[in-house]
């Protein structure tokens, strides 16, 4: 199955009424990295990230083109106006692309410099590169290659002239750029890329103090980490040490961060980091720039626009929210929330059209037709579970409160929509059940919290929060299915019970404080709980602690899974725990080396085989009297093991290791998952031979492979 991601607005509750639209199948995976750069020119638009991810596509198209550029971050990307040639930033290399009808060729360009920056040349219809000969050496130059030029081959350095050498420290998008010399001084290209004209730093203002450039209008600002703000007017060569407002009497600034220009007024605006606005009227004709303080309620201010179609100021926060005003920052209105991803950019088209990129996959954008749509959600918030809901919906939770549901599968795409169940950033959910044969759901995590849906995952509400978290992060959910009953264990902290269907929660552990990792229902019996110094717990059915062991040596125990008719727990040391499953008879199995085992499956009758760290695989033949050491040729922790339809065991781990075996595993082979990031867990999905792998990074593993 390949995950793609489809407009469902009926199925997107609680999100603000932001969905999804349609957008190609990617490789069987969400490619969802953290996208740090984007643009819209020429009529395209693009957005470059991690995972050596590049995307683009026209103002007519709904579905975006993908490239992968190897695994490193694809830092920005250029394109000719015709969209058919591109030029990309990665690790300090250059590539040119050029697309045909077999797809993308990529081919090197520019070796032996560091580059820096991009750039197009519409008026000489060329390519631009700002880069430097080696990190070591101060050579630095802009070079350029006619369009022309095969490949982008053809480069040569040009506009160095007199000028001292340079180290560049910003570029806008019609090429402008900034950029210092060895001695400290200043200088700007207006007139045409590499052409300098040197500006005068004000006297005891250090360049080496500027954070990062801003561009707005004619001015350049250098943003400082306190009140100051250098102002160069680039037109004019003129450049002005500005100490900023703070708002406090005797107050220093965080710092500013922002900057955008109205054109028409001659106004420019800065951002602050803690919310700040701060107005400069008639910018371009001021001498001597005075700003006024305009709003100090805003969040963290990341980003400045000025819609000129709108009319109207835009300031993006850093936790994805985007406010308007239309009075020069006097007053801010919501624009839009975008649930609690970050949003690391906006780019504006001359139409009005707004772009909106940030970590986690996110990507939205405005249009006057369509208004608001978000167009993927942010399904790499690290997720810690997947389940199946009894109505066959699928249900993702994981850190930043994040939520996702999507419909039940049915073979084809998976169509997921964040929900938002009004969790904090810093909240992060660990673990997710469904009660049998009802809508009701739950979710457990960190600072406490226990958050309860009745409706299949539509919509949710938090049932249970500790005042100052002193119940620690919860870690596990059962739910007993005669007595339904549900246990919920944290570490540290409590065992906290609900006999209600999770409508109301009490301490069962009777006082004591517990280190606990995990907990499993057990049908017939009743709960077993396992954490830290060798403890193993018995409750029954109705969730009252019984009897409590503590095996020699204080192992922590990390998971209990079932396998040959059995309870097996498994953790740090040199054995395993097998418990019958009425709960009431507990041997200690040895696996004759010290071991992390973190899974643990039976493929056939009396054959086991454990997971566990640095790439490390045991197996018996005789139901765990004997085991054998298994090299399957990998280093990374592997953390869990699946068995699919056709018997094929399967093991994926950290480092995006996916390992397979098709001889019950006596032998493993590795199989490219396409991504570097650390799996964490997986399912099978009933009825549609298709497998889930999920952590950093969430993969359908595709039919071809399978």
């Amino acid at each position: 199955m390949r995950l793609t991601l489809c407009r469902a607005a009926e199925k997107c509750v609680g999100f603000i009424a932001l969905c999804l639209v349609c957008v190609p199948a990617l490789a069987g995976q969400v490619s969802n990295p953290d996208w740090i750069f984007g643009a819209q020119s020429a009529g395209l638009e693009i957005l470059t990230g991690g995972d050596g991810l590049l995307r683009w596509r026209s103002s007519a198209e709904s579905g975006w083109h993908e490239e992968k550029l190897g695994d490193a971050t694809v830092d920005m990307a250029v394109a000719d106006p015709s969209g058919q040639r591109f030029l990309a930033l990665s690790d300090g290399r250059a590539w040119h692309g050029e697309r045909s009808p077999a797809g993308m060729r990529w081919t090197p360009a520019l070796e032996g410099w560091k580059l820096s920056k991009l750039g197009f040349d519409g008026q000489q219809s060329a390519w631009l590169a700002w880069a430097c000969r080696s990190e070591r050496s101060s050579e630095c130059a802009v070079l350029t290659a006619a369009l022309a030029e095969p490949a982008g081959q053809g480069w040569h350095v040009i506009g160095q002239g007199a000028t001292p050498e340079l180290r560049l420290l910003g570029v806008d998008s019609d090429n402008r750029a900034i950029a210092s010399a060895m001695n400290g001084s200043l200088w700007v290209s207006e007139t045409g890329p590499g052409v300098w004209q040197a500006v005068r730093v004000p006297q005891k203002f250090m360049i080496s103090e500027i954070v990062y450039w801003k561009r707005a209008g004619p001015w350049w600002a250098g943003m400082t980490r306190d009140q100051r703000v250098l102002l160069v007017d680039a037109a004019r060569a003129r450049a002005f040490a500005v100490a900023m407002p703070s708002g406090k009497p005797g107050g220093q600034g965080s710092g500013w961060t922002s900057a955008a220009y109205d054109e028409q007024t001659a106004t420019l605006m800065l951002g602050g980091a803690d919310g700040r606005i701060a107005l400069l009227a008639a910018a371009g004709r001021s001498s001597k720039p005075a700003f006024s303080l305009r709003a100090a309620s805003l969040p963290y201010v990341e980003q400045l626009a000025f819609d000129a179609v709108r009319r109207q100021w835009l300031a993006l926060s850093n936790d994805g929210q985007l406010f308007a005003s239309t009075n020069a920052g006097l007053e801010w209105t919501l624009e839009k929330r975008f649930g609690q991803v970050r949003s690391n950019g906006l780019a504006q088209a001359a139409d009005g059209r707004l772009l909106m990129w940030g970590d986690g996959g996110f990507i939205a954008h405005r249009s006057p037709a369509e208004g608001w749509v978000l167009e993927q959600p942010d399904l790499s918030r690290y997720i810690n579970h997947i389940l199946v809901s009894p109505s066959g919906s699928l249900l993702a939770v994981g850190v930043q409160g994040l939520i996702a549901r999507a419909a039940a599968p049915s073979g084809g795409p998976a169509d997921w929509c964040v929900i938002d169940a009004g969790l904090g950033y810093g909240q992060y959910l660990t673990h997710a059940l469904a009660y049998p044969g009802s809508q009701t759901l739950l979710a457990a995590g960190a600072s406490a919290t226990i958050v309860r849906s009745t409706d299949d995952g539509a919509s949710w509400q938090t049932v249970f929060k500790h005042a100052d978290g002193a119940l620690g992060n919860f870690q596990r959910i059962a739910i007993h299915p005669q007595s339904r009953v549900a246990l919920v264990v944290a570490n540290p902290g409590w065992v906290m019970r609900s006999a209600d269907e999770g409508a109301s929660w009490q301490n069962a552990a009777e006082g004591a404080v517990l280190q606990l990792k995990d907990v499993l229902a057990v049908p017939g019996a009743g709960f077993v709980a396992v954490g830290e110094g060798g403890a193993v717990l018995f409750f029954d059915a109705q969730g009252r602690l019984q009897r409590q062991l503590a095996i020699a040596a204080s192992p922590v125990w990390y998971q209990i899974r079932e396998a040959a008719g059995a309870l097996w727990v498994m953790g740090d040391g040199n054995k395993l725990l097998r418990i019958s499953l009425d709960a009431q008879q507990v041997e200690e199995v040895g696996l004759g080396q010290h071991f992390l085992a973190r899974d643990i499956i039976s493929p056939a009758p009396d054959v086991l085989i454990v997971a566990g760290a640095r790439g490390s695989l045991l197996r018996s033949a005789d139901g765990g009297q004997h085991w054998q050491v298994i090299n399957a040729g990998v280093q990374a922790n592997l953390r869990r093991l699946l068995q699919d339809e056709k018997g094929r065991l399967w093991v994926a781990g950290r480092d995006g290791v996916l390992l397979r075996s098709q001889d019950a595993g006596l032998s493993w082979q590795a199989v490219p998952s396409g991504t570097i990031r650390h799996f964490k867990d997986g399912l099978l999905l009933p009825g549609t031979h298709t497998m889930l792998l999920y952590g950093e990074r969430l993969l359908a593993l595709p039919a071809a492979i399978r």
